[in-house]
């Protein structure tokens, strides 16, 4: 029995001593404000509304019905190997002390036999989820958006293992469409033959540079139509606008749409991408060939990117390879009336009964959009792995785009709709003057780049801290920590906010950074190095991680700090079980600083090496070994590395 599984037998057996019929209720610990007022609190609010009394004195009478419990001659339950030593209540709350020393044994002993498995739930305990994150387009290399996106992923798709479900993570590569043939049809025209080979450049880079140049080329037949017909383009300008207000803006601006949307019928850049477009759907093999050149130069990229950050899929899904199942669906769906075709040809999803505008799915030309997509891998994904869930890491400008999607397939009939679920999340920017970081396209960070930055700052650091020697154990250590501060950084905000990321101040060995997570955890295996070389302890003491638990009498921990610490410890697999279910890993994130917080206090009034005796060093360096445990399994899930030396 698990730490986690004795506190809900304990909340049971309190449900069973309530003053009030309490089976419908469901009791949750929570911690109380103060160490001296107890371990665990548990609120008689829920109790006391449903006897329509003063909570207080329900609490009071729950207190008196727990203490005469714990006297009675029939003595405790057999599964309380931790007992309770003192009831109090503190208003509408019950708080409970824990024996220290049990604690002390149950925490400890629970981590030294679990090890990497402490905190975790057994595999395959929970549901099938899949997970979908990344989704990236074969046009540009991975942005800064996309860094927020893997990390989300990464951790949730970690997190939701650790809480026992079966994950299968997947990326949907958007890998068709007329932003594809944009980036084609400038190489196409202006590539003259050259690879990323033959100019020593990343795939998925080489690709990017064609989109942009694209965009460039768009820009000057902009200005040349505008000057053939005889427009201003200086008007449309924010500098023009900037004086204009009210109706005179509206006109402005009205006249500005008018104008771009003549200038997309006519140009004739747009237009050979949309017939490039078309020659693709159509099975044109020379597009063909050039399409699966360029994918696979982008591919390439994207992989490389992935290994660098961690970023791990079962299954990859190319849009390529669905839209067609979705242009299906909406035959299916014109006959169950879910679709609608006007008179232009194209076909809308009727969603007034979802309290949603309607929605496009096929347009005029017959060509699919990204809804047609999406349904059509949403179906293909459950026909391959029959998840109960299916959960989209996808950015909250697209919340809408979500909401139309699951109302859609609940109107096709599919009855695991329901189970879909968008993990969004907000935007994250970097502070300005960021040098190179201010993008290769210009209106978004290069992933590459800010990785690379944040090796160099790291790097710096850890030359003028002396951290590490010599270039090999400098460049390693520098992607860990440069990586370490990037991830918790961002992980450790709620998805659904918008952040800044300041490489600069993130990498640093204290305060709420990965890099203090990492320091903490690899002093800790420097204090066991020391204690070797001091001939306190042996290589054979510490074989395997742990001291033996008959070596190590931990119930001798009694000072504050060291039962701060313990409590914390005890609570990770409830903080891994709660985020799970919550589908946020914030609260690991933060529980991972607090835990580095409480064992830099403990230790800074509690020596380890200089204990009082022998048994207490052994005590304190076992408690250490479990902190660093701990924090290399939370730090697992975020997937960042713990480093034993920094």
């Amino acid at each position: 029995m698990s730490y986690l599984e004795f506190e809900e037998k304990l909340a049971t057996w309190l449900t069973e001593l309530a003053p009030v019929e309490a089976d419908d209720i469901e009791l949750s610990f929570t911690k109380p404000p103060k160490p001296e007022m107890g371990d665990l609190a548990v609120a008689a609010f829920d109790l006391a509304k449903k006897a329509r009394r003063n909570p207080a004195e329900v609490a009071g009478e729950w207190k008196s019905a727990v203490e005469a419990a714990l006297a009675a001659e029939s003595g405790l339950p057999d599964w309380m190997d931790v007992p309770v030593t003192e009831v109090r209540t503190a208003g509408p709350y019950l708080n409970l002390r824990l024996d220290a020393a049990s604690l002390a044994r149950r925490v400890v002993r629970e981590i030294v036999e679990e090890r990497t498995d402490y905190g975790r739930q057994p595999e395959n305990s929970g549901r099938k989820i899949m997970l979908e994150y990344s989704s990236p387009n074969t046009n540009k290399p991975l942005h800064l958006g996309h860094v927020r996106n893997n990390l989300i992923g990464m951790s949730l798709s970690n997190l939701l293992s650790a809480a026992g479900h079966e994950v299968v993570r997947v990326n949907l590569v958007n890998d068709r469409g007329i932003h594809i043939c944009k980036s084609m049809l400038a190489y196409e025209r202006f590539g003259n033959g050259e690879t990323p080979e033959s100019c020593g450049e990343k795939g998925d880079h080489f690709v990017g540079r064609y989109y942009v140049l694209f965009d460039q080329k768009m820009k000057e037949e902009r200005a040349g139509y505008a000057k053939s017909h005889g427009v201003d383009l200086e008007r449309f300008s924010k500098d023009a606008k900037k004086e204009l207000e009210g109706d005179e803006l509206k006109a402005r601006n009205k006249e500005e749409t008018e104008f771009d949307e003549r200038f997309d019928k006519e140009s004739e850049l747009l237009g050979a991408a949309r017939e490039m477009l078309r020659r693709w759907e159509a099975g044109d093999e020379t597009v063909l060939e050039l399409w699966n050149r360029m994918n696979g130069w982008v591919l390439g990229g994207f992989k490389q990117t992935y290994k660098r950050m961690g970023s791990e899929f079962d299954h990859w899904y190319y849009e390529s390879q669905t839209y067609q199942l979705g242009k299906d669906l909406v035959e299916k769906g014109l006959g169950l009336g879910v679709f609608e075709k006007h008179d232009d040809g194209s076909v809308w999803a009727k969603l007034e009964s979802k309290k949603l505008k309607d929605k496009i799915v096929l347009r005029s030309d017959g060509t699919s959009v990204y809804m047609t997509q999406d349904l059509g891998t949403s179906v293909m994904k459950h026909e391959d792995f029959g998840a109960e869930r299916s959960i989209y890491v996808v950015g909250s400008e697209q919340q809408h785009h979500f909401k139309v999607l699951f109302a859609i397939l609940e109107l096709l009939q599919f009855p695991w709709a329901s189970g879909s679920y968008h993990a969004s999340y907000g935007l994250v920017t970097l502070p300005r003057g960021m040098g190179r970081l201010k993008s290769r396209e210009g209106t978004a960070v290069d992933a590459d780049d800010l990785l690379d930055t944040l090796h160099e700052i790291a790097a710096a650091k850890i030359r003028e801290g002396g951290y590490a020697e010599g270039d090999k154990a400098i460049e390693a250590a520098a992607e860990m920590i440069g990586q370490g501060a990037l991830k918790l950084y961002i992980l450790q905000v709620s998805p659904e906010k918008n952040i800044q990321f300041d490489p600069k101040e993130t990498i640093a060995f204290t305060g709420d950074t990965g890099p203090a997570v990492q320091y903490s955890h690899a002093r800790i295996h420097g204090i066991v190095r020391k204690g070797i070389e001091q001939g306190l302890l042996t290589e054979s003491d510490v074989d395997g991680g742990f001291l033996s638990l008959d070596s190590a009498p931990v119930h001798l921990l009694e000072e504050d700090e060291e039962r701060d610490v313990i409590r914390r410890l005890a609570d990770f697999g409830k903080v891994i079980a709660t985020s799970a279910e919550n589908l946020t890993v914030a609260p690991v994130a933060n529980y991972l600083l607090d835990l580095t917080k409480a064992y830099a206090r403990m230790y800074h009034e509690h020596p380890v090496l200089g204990a009082a005796s022998a048994e207490l060093m052994k005590a304190r360096v076992q408690l250490a070994l479990c902190v660093a445990q701990v924090l290399r399994n939370g730090l697992a899930v975020l997937t960042i590395e713990a480093p034993e030396r920094m």
